[in-house]
Order: C-alpha cells, then structure tokens, then sequence
C-alpha cells in the first residue's frame, strides 16, 4: 500500500498503555496509515505479540503501512539526534556559532540576541 501523502511533517505520541486499535485509529486520523486493520494486521505479522513502543513518533509522509508498523515495533522514532558541546564560560555569541556548526537550521544572529544571561 503507497504512503499517504502527508500536508506536513507531523509527530505523533502513543502514550504509554495504548491499544493497539487505539493507535491504529489515531495513526489513521492523522492520516499516516490508509487501513487501522492493514495495520494492526502488519503488526501482529512483524511481532506475534503485537507489542509497540511507547514514545513520539516523527513522520514526514514517505512510510508505507509496513514501515510504519516496524518503526513503532522497533521503538524508531525518526528523529535525529545531534550532540552540540558547548565549553564552560562561552558566550551566546560562540553557543549561537556551535549551535549553528552542527544544526543548519538555526539562526546564528537570531539566538544569540535572544539568549539572556543567568
């Protein structure tokens, strides 16, 4: 079965003590999986006991049905995580530049007027 095509990227939370149909349903919602029974189906074919992990979820639309049950089998959350060391006693100057080094995204300038001392 194709991935639905998402409006945008979305993380989804299956809260400790879910069912399985629970999740199902709410994955269905939010329009990351097509059919709650396909996917309870894959479920219960990918791990006979049909255990998932609890936890956030990110999906950014390109899983198919499968995938998505393996993610959340195998406790895959799809996020990545990116370690940032920042030396004691720097600067919000120098914390905006090791931040920006390692996560393309941030705004160098923008987090280091917005930063406030202690």
């Amino acid at each position: 079965m194709p991935p639905v095509s998402l409006a945008r990227p979305q993380t989804i939370n299956v809260a400790e003590g879910m069912t399985l149909k629970a999740v199902a349903a709410s994955l269905d919602r939010q329009q990351i999986i097509k059919s709650p029974v396909a996917f309870i189906f894959f479920v219960r074919l990918l791990a006979s006991d049909g255990d998932i992990k609890a936890g956030n979820y990110f999906f950014n639309g390109r899983d198919n049905i499968v995938t998505v049950a393996r993610r959340l089998i195998d406790s895959d959350h799809g996020f990545n995580y990116v370690r940032v060391t920042v030396p004691e006693g720097s600067a919000s100057p120098e914390i905006a530049r090791y931040f920006k080094e390692k996560l393309s995204l941030i705004n160098e300038e923008r987090l280091a007027a917005r930063a406030r001392p202690y």
